[in-house]
């Protein structure tokens, strides 16, 4: 399994560490990773650009607060999969049926 996909597919809850970050931003922007060669020649769209640098950002954020959380079950509550995951995606959900 890629270490990208662990906070949503592994074991819950999932804690970032700065490692899982480093492993993560390294792997898949350093242009001396295994995907170097494809980063060098790659001409990303701005929008796909921010995005890409957005990822990397907040992956790196999660990793230095050490943040640790179920995840999966947050994106499935995003999604409109799953109940809320926390107390602000309960919250949120009260707000969005008070205003139904």
């Amino acid at each position: 399994m890629s270490a990208q996909f662990r906070p949503l597919t592994g074991e819950q809850p999932f804690t970032y560490t700065r490692e899982h970050a480093a492993t993560v931003n390294r792997r898949m922007f350093s242009p001396f990773g295994p995907y170097g060669a494809v980063l060098k020649k790659l001409t990303m769209p701005p929008h796909t650009l921010f995005h890409s640098r957005m990822d990397a950002g907040v992956t790196a954020i999660l990793g230095a607060l050490e943040a640790t959380a179920d995840w999966a079950a947050i994106l499935a509550e995003l999604d409109g999969l799953g109940p809320p995951a926390t107390e602000l995606g309960a919250q949120a959900a009260g707000f969005r049926a008070g205003r139904a």
